[in-house]
């Protein structure tokens, strides 16, 4: 049986069945209905799909129509739909990327909360890389397969070559409570 025949057969036991967004709505056989309750739709293997939305069992359904589950099934040599299968995303292009110094490590353990040894753990499992992005001194986390990457600035004041992140955080910090007790 395919979604047609089970169309017309809900017409010929007075379901009303119409066209809908997604497939046919219908009063549902299986109890009094006033309003259409039950969605038919067909499945991307074929099959028939039931749903009463009062919560009727699709057993209830199929015995109040006189046909069998197996009915809802696909013919053995009907073609089945086949979902298209979405293209694989292409690696990211990333930017150049290193380990990173000890001051980035630390820098970024000190930024993060986290101790500088959990930051060297991630970057010995390849995890976490740091380089430029967009012209400003960043880290990167990333999968093993660099697939998925996600930036993130060191937001630090540069002071020579290393970054001071606990310093500008205190600053920063003591600016915020500033601002607060002034309001």
């Amino acid at each position: 049986m395919n979604t047609s025949e089970f169309v017309a057969l809900l017409e010929s036991h007075g379901c009303a069945p119409h066209k809908s967004a997604s497939g046919y709505a219908a009063k549902c056989p299986a109890h009094e209905d006033h309003n259409p309750s039950l969605s038919v739709t067909t499945g991307t293997d074929g099959r028939i799909l039931l749903r009463c939305h009062a919560g009727c069992p699709t057993d209830a359904i199929i015995s109040a129509l006189g046909v069998r589950l197996s009915d809802l099934f696909a013919e053995k040599n009907a073609p089945a739909a086949v979902r298209p299968k979405r293209p694989c995303k292409a690696p990211p292009d990333l930017p150049q990327m290193q380990e990173g110094t000890r001051e980035q490590m630390h820098a970024l353990a000190d930024l993060r909360r986290v101790s500088p040894d959990a930051v060297a753990l991630a970057i010995r499992r390849g995890l976490v890389r740091f380089g430029l992005w967009k012209s400003r001194p960043s880290w990167f986390v990333t999968d093993s397969a660099r697939r998925n990457c996600q930036a993130r600035f060191l937001l630090a004041i540069p002071v020579g070559i290393f970054w001071q992140c606990a310093a500008w955080r205190a600053e920063l910090d003591t600016r915020l409570q500033n601002e607060r007790a002034g309001e």
